[in-house]
């Protein structure tokens, strides 16, 4: 992820990120140095430092007419990010009562790309406790570009002490070598799965079905009825594996 990126997540616009970095790498400047560094129009670079300021990401002296700007620590994105996070935080049960009222609660959600893959698996570490179990079927078996994204996530799961069930066609060596190496962790292979790069995660009262690929499509259901159903097929597919085949 390039860090203009980053810094728009945190909220910044682009332009407000390049007035910012264009700082980070002159020092204390004049507004002058700033639109050349960042090569905008200085109406623009205007309008970014005042917004900046007031965000408290710069921070100016006076030095005759002239002001002179400085960059904050870039820490302080950090405080950024916690705020805009504790604001959701505190929308959350607003938004809640608002679907309540609507009557129309939605139970299925499809979820395009690998930030819908992202949100299914913080989804789990926000629905599991410890102790609680994942139970998944199959692996991914193409370069979707999240190895390291999960990897880092299954070692939140293992801090969290969720344990976790796969099971998973033998042919994928790979994925299987990582999860038997991991705690908390089991893992059996079944004659009955085939290569169908699908994973199913059952957790709580809810399935999400992931299909791999280039850009990865996720299903969430949350309904309970029909993950019982899926955690019982689980089962019976864990019954008949083995460890090794």
């Amino acid at each position: 992820m390039e860090i203009y990126d980053v810094l728009k997540n945190t909220g910044l616009t682009i332009a407000e990120a390049k007035i910012y970095i264009a700082l980070l790498k002159l020092g204390s400047s004049r507004a002058g140095s700033i639109i050349l560094e960042s090569a905008l129009q200085s109406s623009v670079v205007y309008n970014g430092i005042n917004s900046l300021i007031t965000k408290g990401l710069i921070g100016y002296t006076d030095k005759g007419k002239k002001k002179i700007f400085t960059a904050i620590d870039p820490a302080h994105l950090i405080d950024i990010v916690d705020e805009r996070k504790r604001a959701v935080e505190e929308a959350i049960p607003t938004l809640n009562a608002l679907v309540k009222l609507s009557g129309q609660q939605q139970d299925v959600f499809v979820l395009d790309s690998k930030v819908g893959v992202k949100r299914v698996f913080n989804d789990i570490l926000r629905t599991l406790k410890k102790g609680d179990e994942q139970l998944v079927m199959g692996v991914s078996v193409t370069h979707s570009g999240l190895g390291t994204f999960i990897r880092d996530w299954d070692k939140r799961r293992v801090r969290m002490k969720i344990t976790k069930k796969i099971v998973a066609p033998k042919e994928e060596a790979e994925w299987i070598e990582y999860y038997k190496n991991q705690p908390l962790t089991s893992v059996r292979l079944s004659k009955e799965l085939h290569d169908m790069n699908l994973t199913i995660n059952i957790y709580g009262n809810k399935t999400a079905i992931l299909l791999w690929g280039n850009t990865p499509v996720s299903i969430l259901i949350e309904r309970k009825g029909i993950t019982d159903n899926f955690r019982k097929y689980f089962n019976v597919i864990w019954n008949t594996s083995r460890e090794n085949y």
